[in-house]
């Protein structure tokens, strides 16, 4: 089928198998007789692989007039061949809505060429924006060079630009259905203005402008990019431009439901999203990978040296009996030593079954250093700091769980929250408690529970910007879709007694970290939760009591 041409200066060239649609004053520079110069280029050394998947790879070739993208669009299964047979290419659909987003006046991409292959797939080359960067690029600079990102002129205008910029698009029909940050990119000029253009084309929708459903689906999408990257008043801020922008009018009631019902959706999206992407931990894809040796089974990161971790694997015990470990803790069931690679520090935690009955079902249930490799990585991908989890592996013989080993990184020039908090002045000392209260409070926004949150499990480091707190020690970490407020009334009864016991903080410090870490609705009834916290706070003492335990 052939494609709908943005220009009638286009030329259809066949190349071998291969069948082209392209600019004439590109044909020499990208194809040669037997099609597409990706060898070619690849022996120069001119390719880099900007994103790679299944169902598609993206080059940048850096040719010496100008660099193009490069969107390859494989025939990865009989679904892909048999759309491919019958139906038109990705990438002159992509092409066709290339061209409808320059028809509406929304800058974009420019394509120079569309290309076929029977066997190989299709190709959609666009000519590169000089000196462009994604919005999150944008929007991660900022916040670096601007701490806490206050209201400032170039704050205020990037929000003010990126508002009149959706408008816009939606006053002309435009939706598109992946939009996020990493899809608007942005060209400063010389003079300073910004250029915004919209990229990934493939995902456009055409809307009949002004339409409530497109201005709720773009603005969730936006929204569920943004969340992370820039704060409320910020995020407010832009929703007033962006009415004023466009040729939405509501009613005051109208416009507070719609508020309300947008900040459920971006909530929803962002907890699917981020429950998906936490099962990646354990695949293999472009950031982990999966290594298996005689008994043993690994994931692990992609820094993660992968000669060095087989030989770990080769023998897990003779590290542990190395000189070169350091102890850091050891019970009945497990140690935890310190080793030194090439690259960093890893912490190794050996868990040990407890129970005959544990070794038989090991061979089938999530073993104790997996579980903690999985929890670490949800707390990861949900912004909460904690020491970065590298691998986690698995001893098996018969069908029967041996040993589990998780590896994390040494978080260097840290100490404990006790040992912190002893030396802190007040400024310090309440500083932690703000920021404790807000990782607590976004642990439980992602539904997830601790369960074991006391002074030796937070961990505190001095950065430039700071002090900064991490949690460690995830076996008792848990997550549910629906969290009940006794499940987190007992995570804060948890830290409430290693507050007075081991830190030995004032009522007024407990105090202050429970106001901090309440939503400001329930902020008012703040009596209610510390009733609640006291009654648990009871029976977690008395139950310590029984059973002879020490409180920390």
């Amino acid at each position: 089928m052939t494609p709908h041409q943005p220009s009638e200066n286009w030329q259809e060239i066949q190349c071998g198998q291969e069948r082209w649609w392209v600019d004439p004053a590109w044909s020499e520079q990208l194809l040669n007789k037997q099609g597409l110069r990706l060898e070619e280029w690849s022996h120069e050394g001119k390719i880099e692989i900007i994103k790679q998947s299944l169902h598609r790879t993206v080059f940048r070739v850096g040719l010496s007039d100008k660099p193009v993208y490069v969107k390859h669009y494989p025939l990865h299964d009989l679904t892909t061949k048999f759309r491919n047979r019958f139906l038109q290419a990705k990438a002159q659909r992509e092409w066709q809505r290339t061209v409808q987003l320059q028809e509406r006046a929304v800058p974009t991409i420019k394509p120079v060429a569309v290309g076929e292959h029977p066997q190989l797939g299709s190709y959609f080359i666009s000519e590169e924006i000089p000196e462009a960067q994604t919005l999150d690029q944008l929007l991660q600079t900022m916040s670096l060079e601007q701490p806490g990102w206050h209201f400032t002129a170039t704050s205020k205008l990037i929000i003010a630009e990126m508002a009149h910029f959706l408008a816009e698009m939606l006053q002309h029909g435009i939706i598109h259905d992946d939009l996020h940050a990493g899809n608007i990119l942005i060209h400063t000029n010389a003079d300073g203005t910004r250029q915004w253009f919209l990229i990934d084309p493939y995902c456009i929708q055409a809307k009949p402008p002004s339409d409530r459903q497109a201005l709720l689906h773009t603005l969730t999408l936006m929204g569920q990019s943004l969340w992370p990257l820039v704060p409320m008043q910020h995020r407010l801020y832009g929703w007033v431009l962006f009415r004023r922008a466009s040729g939405f009018r509501f009613r005051r009631e109208e416009e507070r439901e719609l508020l309300q019902q947008l900040l459920k959706r971006i909530d929803r999206r962002l907890y699917t999203n981020w429950h998906q992407r936490a099962r990646r931990c354990t695949k293999a894809n472009r950031d982990f990978y999966e290594l298996r040796l005689r008994r043993l089974h690994a994931w692990a990161r992609r820094s993660v040296p992968a000669d060095w971790l087989a030989r770990y694997l080769y023998d897990p015990k003779q590290v542990f009996h190395s000189p070169a470990a350091q102890l850091l803790k050891q019970s009945r069931h497990g140690q935890v030593i310190k080793v030194h690679t090439d690259k960093m520090d890893i912490v190794i935690t050996q868990f040990r079954p407890r129970h005959w009955l544990d070794r038989w079902l090991g061979g089938w249930r999530t073993s104790p250093a997996r579980h903690c490799y999985q929890m670490a990585y949800r707390l990861e991908t949900a912004f909460i700091p904690i020491a970065k989890p590298l691998a986690v592996v698995e001893q098996k013989q018969h069908g029967k769980l041996q040993c589990s080993y998780y590896l994390h990184e040494y978080l260097e020039n840290s100490q404990q929250l006790d040992t912190f908090w002893h030396l802190a002045d007040v400024d310090s000392r309440k500083l932690a408690t703000l920021q404790l209260a807000g990782m607590v409070q976004q642990l439980h926004q992602y539904r997830l529970s601790h369960r074991d949150l006391k002074a030796t499990n937070i961990l505190v480091r001095e950065e430039p910007a700071g002090i900064k707190l991490y949690f460690i020690d995830f076996r008792g970490v848990s997550h549910s879709h629906w969290q009940s407020q006794r499940r987190r009334w007992k995570d804060l009864a948890r830290l409430a007694i290693t507050a007075r016991y081991s830190l030995q903080a004032s009522q007024t410090m407990v105090l202050r970290f429970l106001i901090a870490y309440l939503p400001v609705s329930e902020s008012n009834h703040w009596k209610k939760h510390w009733r609640a916290i006291q009654r648990l706070i009871g029976r977690k003492l008395e139950r310590n009591r029984v059973r002879n335990r020490e409180v920390v």
